[in-house]
């Protein structure tokens, strides 16, 4: 297999329109493609819909997608979801956890779900960097005395969005330490701290 790509914008103006879906619709039938992924909760309704207007003989095979649990969604997106996911071959989802929650709130068995984590293989960090890094971010011993690289040393990678949920990864924190060891956090976000999830970091 060969990747290429077909980079194509539209603007919806933060709406989908029968414009828009229409335009899809004509995109899918030209380009022909076997497999149309879909994996956001919008993009999954546009591609439910697009793909229900054309004939039967042209539609490609819809998968769509579940990353994360989405405790947010209303009742009414998730009769969506269920919605469009009942017209999908297949559900891929990035965690078993996601899948178990979205089979329970749409009523379908885990047998329609696919779990594919995410990541990639990264390679043992040489020991010298791992020491930098350890080095960087010391604290002082509880008596004072000298200062001690952390022992635990956490690193959190992705949008600080609430959805994400920041300050629940901070929760077990009080039970880090075990036996006078250190801990310690990192954060590199793509966004600025609330001013709630920087209480919680502080403390």
């Amino acid at each position: 297999m060969q990747p290429a790509s077909r980079p194509c914008a539209w603007t919806s103006v933060g709406v989908w329109t029968l414009e828009f879906v229409w335009k899809l619709r004509q995109a899918i039938r030209q380009w022909a493609p076997d497999v149309l992924h879909c994996y956001s909760f919008t993009a999954e309704l546009w591609g439910a819909i697009a793909t229900r207007l054309l004939p039967a003989s042209e539609r490609p095979t819809l998968i769509t997608s579940v990353r994360g649990t989405y405790e947010w969604y209303s009742a009414n997106q998730w009769r969506m979801k269920h919605w469009a996911s009942q017209r999908s071959q297949g559900i891929i989802s990035n965690s078993r956890e996601g899948a178990e929650y979205a089979a329970r709130q749409m009523g379908l068995p885990m047998s329609r779900f696919s779990i594919v984590h995410n990541g990639v293989e990264v390679p043992e960090p040489p020991a010298d960097a791992v020491a930098t890094l350890r080095k960087e971010y010391t604290a002082t011993t509880p008596n004072g005395q000298a200062d001690a690289p952390f022992e635990t040393l956490l690193l959190f990678v992705g949008r600080l969005v609430e959805h994400k949920n920041p300050p629940r990864l901070l929760m077990p924190s009080p039970a880090w330490p075990r036996n006078g060891s250190m801990c310690g956090c990192c954060w590199w976000a793509a966004a600025r701290c609330t001013t709630r999830w920087q209480h919680a970091s502080a403390n």
